[in-house]
Formats: structure tokens, C-alpha cells, sequence
């Protein structure tokens, strides 16, 4: 799922995406973001970390907490443009990673597929 409440961005990035392969849910704000993490089986999530009312970092800390409800780890990583933020507050916060806008989908599609197959493979591993 991406997260930004930038239209033209979002947009952009779920269709490059799809075009790697992934299915994309899209979300404009944190909030619209953990309602889909709770009900429509995210896999992965990319949020932006400036947006309005709630900022990446806080939904990663929500995200967290809702991965306590529902007994997992969904992997996270913050998008910014922004020289502001650096990759050990995004990964305090719970994030994987920080990608700093402007990036390669590819690069980024690479690191999702990473990360999704070795979830899968955790997964299937018996304790």
C-alpha cells in the first residue's frame, strides 16, 4: 500500500509498481491507511513522512501497535523528500527503511519483493 496525500506522487508510484508486478492499494492520509491495514490484508506499506494531521513516523508507531493486535510484523518504510529526516528515526519508529524522494521504482520494487519473499518464507517455516 502507498501512503501520501500527494495525488500526482501516489498515483505515479502505484502504477509503476504495477507495473513491477505488485497489487496496489492506495491511501491519502494515515487514517485511511490503518482502516485498510485492518480490514483488506496489506502486505507492505510505503508511506510518505509529510502529510497533514498525522506524519509517516506516527503511522508507522500506529502501525505497530495495530501489529500487536493482529500478531505480526507488517514491513513498513517512510518516502520523503525532505533532508530533515534520517533512516534510524524512521527505523525507531518501526520502518524498515527510509527512501529519499526521488527514487527508483525499481530499487524499490527490488527491496519489497526482498522483503515479501522472505515473510513468505518465514511464514512457511515450522516451528
Amino acid at each position: 500500500m502507498i501512503v501520501d496525500d500527494d495525488e500526482c506522487f501516489r498515483e505515479m508510484l502505484r502504477l509503476s509498481l504495477e507495473n513491477c508486478g505488485f497489487n496496489v492499494r492506495v491511501a491519502e492520509s494515515a487514517g485511511e491507511a490503518l482502516e485498510l491495514v485492518a480490514c483488506c490484508g496489506i502486505d507492505a506499506v510505503l508511506t510518505d513522512y509529510q502529510m497533514p494531521q498525522t506524519n509517516g513516523l506516527q503511522l508507522c508507531r500506529a502501525l505497530r501497535d495495530q501489529d500487536r493486535t493482529f500478531d505480526r510484523r507488517l514491513p513498513v518504510w517512510v518516502m520523503t523528500g525532505s533532508n530533515a529526516l534520517a533512516a534510524d528515526e524512521a527505523i525507531a519508529a518501526g520502518a524498515l527503511g527510509l527512501f529519499a524522494k526521488p527514487f527508483r521504482t525499481s530499487e524499490v520494487a527490488q527491496i519489497l519483493k526482498t522483503a515479501l519473499l522472505a515473510d513468505a518464507a518465514n511464514a512457511n517455516v515450522a516451528p
